[in-house]
Protein backbone atom coordinates (compact mmCIF):
# COMPACT_ATOMS: atom_id res chain seq x y z
CA UNK A 1 0.00 0.00 0.00
CA UNK A 2 2.98 2.57 1.30
CA UNK A 3 4.23 1.41 -2.31
CA UNK A 4 1.11 2.48 -4.28
CA UNK A 5 1.36 5.89 -2.56
CA UNK A 6 4.45 6.64 -3.31
CA UNK A 7 4.39 5.67 -6.98
CA UNK A 8 1.42 8.04 -7.33
CA UNK A 9 2.48 10.98 -5.36
CA UNK A 10 5.38 10.61 -7.57
CA UNK A 11 3.76 10.62 -10.62
CA UNK A 12 1.64 13.40 -9.66
CA UNK A 13 5.31 15.28 -8.82
CA UNK A 14 6.51 14.25 -12.31
CA UNK A 15 3.20 15.40 -14.08
CA UNK A 16 3.15 18.88 -12.39
CA UNK A 17 6.68 19.33 -13.66
CA UNK A 18 6.96 18.03 -16.77
CA UNK A 19 4.81 21.08 -18.10
CA UNK A 20 6.60 23.72 -16.80
CA UNK A 21 7.86 25.19 -19.94
CA UNK A 22 4.61 24.93 -21.55
CA UNK A 23 2.92 27.02 -18.46
CA UNK A 24 5.56 29.16 -18.43
CA UNK A 25 5.58 30.16 -22.44
CA UNK A 26 1.53 30.48 -22.23
CA UNK A 27 2.27 32.98 -19.01
CA UNK A 28 4.60 34.79 -20.74
CA UNK A 29 2.58 35.00 -24.12
CA UNK A 30 -0.58 36.05 -22.47
CA UNK A 31 1.20 38.74 -20.47
CA UNK A 32 2.48 40.51 -24.14
CA UNK A 33 -1.00 40.30 -25.16
CA UNK A 34 -2.28 41.99 -21.49
CA UNK A 35 0.00 44.59 -22.09
CA UNK A 36 -0.75 45.50 -25.78
CA UNK A 37 -4.57 45.47 -24.56
CA UNK A 38 -3.41 48.28 -22.27
CA UNK A 39 -1.50 50.02 -24.99
CA UNK A 40 -4.77 49.93 -26.81
CA UNK A 41 -7.18 51.07 -23.85
CA UNK A 42 -4.14 54.02 -22.81
CA UNK A 43 -3.69 55.98 -26.66
CA UNK A 44 -7.84 57.11 -26.22
CA UNK A 45 -7.67 57.51 -22.47
CA UNK A 46 -4.21 59.89 -22.40
CA UNK A 47 -5.54 60.97 -25.99
CA UNK A 48 -1.82 60.20 -27.70
CA UNK A 49 -0.52 58.07 -30.34
CA UNK A 50 1.06 54.89 -28.42
CA UNK A 51 3.74 52.57 -30.74
CA UNK A 52 4.95 49.30 -29.43
CA UNK A 53 9.01 48.46 -30.14
CA UNK A 54 10.88 45.22 -30.88
CA UNK A 55 14.35 45.73 -30.36
CA UNK A 56 15.91 44.69 -33.67
CA UNK A 57 18.02 41.98 -31.93
CA UNK A 58 14.58 40.57 -30.21
CA UNK A 59 15.85 40.68 -26.79
CA UNK A 60 13.06 43.35 -25.14
CA UNK A 61 9.51 45.65 -26.14
CA UNK A 62 8.78 48.67 -25.14
CA UNK A 63 6.18 51.34 -26.14
CA UNK A 64 7.13 54.30 -27.60
CA UNK A 65 4.70 57.95 -27.33
CA UNK A 66 4.31 60.18 -30.70
CA UNK A 67 5.31 63.48 -29.83
CA UNK A 68 3.28 65.88 -32.05
CA UNK A 69 5.56 68.92 -31.17
CA UNK A 70 8.83 67.49 -32.49
CA UNK A 71 7.04 65.30 -34.70
CA UNK A 72 8.86 61.90 -33.72
CA UNK A 73 8.60 59.12 -31.13
CA UNK A 74 9.62 59.09 -27.64
CA UNK A 75 10.07 56.35 -24.99
CA UNK A 76 6.78 56.48 -23.30
CA UNK A 77 7.68 56.07 -19.42
CA UNK A 78 4.24 55.33 -17.85
CA UNK A 79 3.86 52.56 -15.48
CA UNK A 80 3.95 49.05 -17.07
CA UNK A 81 5.02 50.50 -20.55
CA UNK A 82 8.72 50.76 -20.40
CA UNK A 83 11.02 48.20 -21.52
CA UNK A 84 10.44 44.61 -21.26
CA UNK A 85 13.03 42.40 -21.49
CA UNK A 86 11.83 38.90 -22.95
CA UNK A 87 12.97 36.08 -22.09
CA UNK A 88 16.35 35.24 -24.31
CA UNK A 89 15.01 31.78 -26.01
CA UNK A 90 12.25 33.58 -27.32
CA UNK A 91 11.99 34.61 -30.76
CA UNK A 92 9.16 37.35 -32.07
CA UNK A 93 8.04 37.86 -35.36
CA UNK A 94 5.98 40.93 -36.09
CA UNK A 95 3.78 41.06 -38.95
CA UNK A 96 1.45 43.98 -39.75
CA UNK A 97 -1.49 44.64 -42.29
CA UNK A 98 -0.90 46.86 -45.17
CA UNK A 99 1.50 50.02 -44.84
CA UNK A 100 3.05 51.29 -41.91
CA UNK A 101 1.73 54.09 -40.85
CA UNK A 102 4.22 57.53 -41.03
CA UNK A 103 3.25 59.50 -38.53
CA UNK A 104 6.34 62.04 -38.44
CA UNK A 105 5.56 62.41 -42.27
CA UNK A 106 1.53 63.05 -41.77
CA UNK A 107 2.54 65.94 -39.29
CA UNK A 108 5.04 67.28 -41.23
CA UNK A 109 2.89 67.25 -44.41
CA UNK A 110 -0.43 68.52 -42.29
CA UNK A 111 1.42 71.90 -40.77
CA UNK A 112 3.31 71.97 -44.23
CA UNK A 113 1.76 75.88 -44.10
CA UNK A 114 2.35 76.78 -40.88
CA UNK A 115 4.54 78.56 -38.85
CA UNK A 116 4.99 75.94 -36.25
CA UNK A 117 6.96 73.63 -38.68
CA UNK A 118 9.10 76.44 -40.47
CA UNK A 119 9.99 77.12 -36.94
CA UNK A 120 11.03 73.87 -36.35
CA UNK A 121 13.01 73.16 -39.23
CA UNK A 122 14.93 76.20 -39.19
CA UNK A 123 16.00 75.10 -35.17
CA UNK A 124 18.97 73.36 -34.94
CA UNK A 125 18.02 70.42 -33.47
CA UNK A 126 20.67 67.39 -32.45
CA UNK A 127 19.79 64.64 -35.08
CA UNK A 128 19.71 61.14 -32.96
CA UNK A 129 17.23 58.47 -34.97
CA UNK A 130 14.64 57.26 -32.81
CA UNK A 131 12.95 53.93 -32.63
CA UNK A 132 10.13 53.77 -35.76
CA UNK A 133 7.26 51.66 -34.26
CA UNK A 134 5.59 49.09 -36.50
CA UNK A 135 2.45 48.50 -34.55
CA UNK A 136 0.37 51.99 -33.63
CA UNK A 137 -2.06 52.17 -31.05
CA UNK A 138 -4.25 55.56 -32.11
CA UNK A 139 -6.24 57.81 -29.83
CA UNK A 140 -9.13 57.49 -31.68
CA UNK A 141 -9.36 53.46 -30.52
CA UNK A 142 -8.20 51.69 -33.37
CA UNK A 143 -4.83 50.32 -33.95
CA UNK A 144 -2.75 48.82 -36.90
CA UNK A 145 -3.94 45.47 -37.29
CA UNK A 146 -1.24 42.50 -36.66
CA UNK A 147 0.37 39.08 -36.24
CA UNK A 148 2.98 38.52 -33.32
CA UNK A 149 3.84 35.35 -33.27
CA UNK A 150 5.83 33.96 -30.07
CA UNK A 151 8.38 30.57 -30.17
CA UNK A 152 10.14 28.84 -27.44
CA UNK A 153 12.69 26.15 -28.21
CA UNK A 154 11.50 24.07 -25.06
CA UNK A 155 8.00 24.09 -26.80
CA UNK A 156 8.79 22.82 -30.17
CA UNK A 157 5.08 21.51 -30.62
CA UNK A 158 3.50 24.75 -31.25
CA UNK A 159 3.73 28.64 -30.65
CA UNK A 160 1.84 31.64 -29.61
CA UNK A 161 0.21 34.23 -32.15
CA UNK A 162 -1.66 37.06 -31.17
CA UNK A 163 -3.65 38.31 -33.91
CA UNK A 164 -5.36 41.90 -33.63
CA UNK A 165 -7.70 43.03 -36.95
CA UNK A 166 -7.55 46.86 -35.83
CA UNK A 167 -10.86 47.74 -34.38
CA UNK A 168 -11.58 45.32 -31.65
CA UNK A 169 -9.87 42.81 -29.16
CA UNK A 170 -7.11 40.98 -29.85
CA UNK A 171 -6.96 37.14 -29.46
CA UNK A 172 -3.96 34.70 -28.93
CA UNK A 173 -4.06 31.57 -30.25
CA UNK A 174 -1.95 28.25 -30.33
CA UNK A 175 -0.39 27.70 -33.42
CA UNK A 176 1.03 23.76 -34.15
CA UNK A 177 4.17 22.45 -35.60
CA UNK A 178 2.35 21.72 -38.39
CA UNK A 179 1.24 24.80 -38.82
CA UNK A 180 3.17 27.52 -37.91
CA UNK A 181 5.94 29.25 -39.79
CA UNK A 182 9.52 30.11 -39.03
CA UNK A 183 10.36 33.17 -36.68
CA UNK A 184 12.41 35.86 -37.31
CA UNK A 185 13.94 38.60 -34.99
CA UNK A 186 12.41 41.35 -36.66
Amino acid sequence: MVVFVVGIMAGLTVMSIGGNAEREFLRDATRIQQILIMAQDEAPFAGEEIGFWLDPEGESYSFLAFDDKNFGWEPLEKEGFTEHKLPEQYEINLEISGDRVDLTRIYKEAYKTSDKLDNWLTEEKPKKKSPVPLLVFFSDGHYTPFSLQITSPHVKDFSYIIEGDGLGTMHIRQSHSGKKKRASRD
